[in-house]
């Protein structure tokens, strides 16, 4: 069975309004999604952590959907690079590399084409 992280893709530049369906409606097709994170800062862009039940339907859903105009917003979309939940040592630092990628994707990139 691949690794966790192999399966888990990081979706970036969501509208506020997202709803959890619509992520899935976005993926489904791709395959078999275990779990999907769903994070709504007070401001836009939206984010989320997609995590396919295989390696390759994750593979399958970067190259698919990166770039996808949705909603007038164009998704960065890229295997996730760490993790999240629990971490083994029970530290509390598994929020650490979701505020990367809020602080990094937010804020540090331009979304304009």
């Amino acid at each position: 069975m691949s690794s966790r992280f192999s399966r888990m893709i990081y979706v970036g530049n969501l509208p506020l309004d997202i709803r959890e369906r619509e992520v899935e409606d976005l993926f489904y097709k791709y395959g078999r999604i275990l779990d999907i994170e769903l994070k709504i800062p007070p401001r836009a862009p939206c984010y989320c952590f997609v995590e396919f039940a295989n390696a390759r339907d994750a593979e399958d859903a970067i190259r698919g959907r990166d770039g996808y105009n949705f909603d007038g917003c164009r998704l960065r979309v890229e295997l996730a690079h760490g993790g999240r939940g629990q971490s083994s040592s029970g530290d509390g630092a598994d929020g650490a590399f979701e505020q990367f990628y809020f602080k990094y994707y937010s804020f540090g990139t331009s979304w304009t084409a």
